[in-house]
């Protein structure tokens, strides 16, 4: 079983986009989840997109990248990236 996100936001990311704010991190995200899918297929039987996704109330930043001196509206934010990881998800299959 392998997780493709535990609580790993890059440093960049967070900086240049807010985390999973910005479109271009979901898509990102989405590349890199194609990439481990088609590389360790043949290793890997179970998948999770994402550890605790109900963290990211709990911790902004550490679970979803979301800086808050760049968000005045963190709390509406948390459920708008919560409902874009989700619908991650379902992508690839």
């Amino acid at each position: 079983m392998v997780t493709l996100s535990h609580y790993e936001m890059p440093l960049i990311l967070s900086e240049k986009y807010n985390g999973w704010v910005h479109r271009n991190v979901l898509d990102a995200f989405v590349r890199f989840s194609n990439v481990c899918f088609d590389r360790y297929k043949d290793l890997v039987r179970y998948w999770l997109t994402f550890n605790e996704i109900d963290s990211i109330h709990r911790h902004p930043f550490t679970t979803a990248g979301i800086r808050k001196e760049k968000s005045n509206q963190v709390k509406r934010l948390r459920i708008f990236i919560r409902g874009c990881i989700i619908s991650l998800s379902p992508q690839r299959w």
